[in-house]
């Protein structure tokens, strides 16, 4: 009786997340040497999003993990990046809000029945290179030399263990 209980207690409890997507997630490649337009090693990730808490309890998202379709890779235990008022592209130098950066000290907390304040998640990804881009059959392709559309799948999860996971579509800018 005790044990139902307290698993009924819990269960009302337990926090509930849930990801809306924005326009605008993107990529930004970080290209390495004089030669913007050509070799980078490692990108940026950046999630336009709002999150969602319709359980009764708060959440401390403290977990990070994104799978990259295309490289058919999961990068997990990411670290938001945060701080940031700009960041090198292959193309150009991106301005960044650092006001607008969802997470502080690495975690973003969403109260009970409530939604997150900011919009965006930015993590930035080593490793990834002109080579595994190729090798996986993306091309640069137009005027400007950019990559296709990533899919991905942010996956979110708290300190409770309650996570979330959505698919977006990032461009490459």
């Amino acid at each position: 009786m005790e044990l139902n209980q307290a698993l009924a207690s819990y269960e009302r409890r337990a926090s509930e997340l849930r990801i809306i997507t924005r326009e605008r997630s993107r990529y930004i490649l970080n290209p390495v040497g004089p030669s913007t337009r050509a070799e980078f090693n490692g990108g940026y990730l950046e999630f336009h999003l709002m999150i969602e808490n319709t359980g009764r309890r708060n959440s401390t998202v403290n977990r990070y993990q994104v799978e990259i379709f295309e490289l058919q890779q999961v990068f997990s235990d990411l670290v938001p990046v945060e701080g940031r008022n700009g960041i090198q592209g292959r193309h150009c130098q991106h301005g960044m809000q650092p006001n607008r950066i969802l997470s502080t000290s690495g975690i973003v907390r969403i109260d009970a029945e409530r939604v997150a304040d900011h919009d965006i998640l930015l993590f930035f990804v080593p490793g990834i290179t002109l080579e595994r881009f190729t090798d996986a059959g993306l091309q640069m392709s137009g005027e400007n030399r950019k990559f296709g559309t990533l899919r991905c799948r942010l996956t979110l999860t708290d300190t409770t263990q309650s996570s979330v996971s959505h698919e977006f579509q990032l461009h490459e800018e």
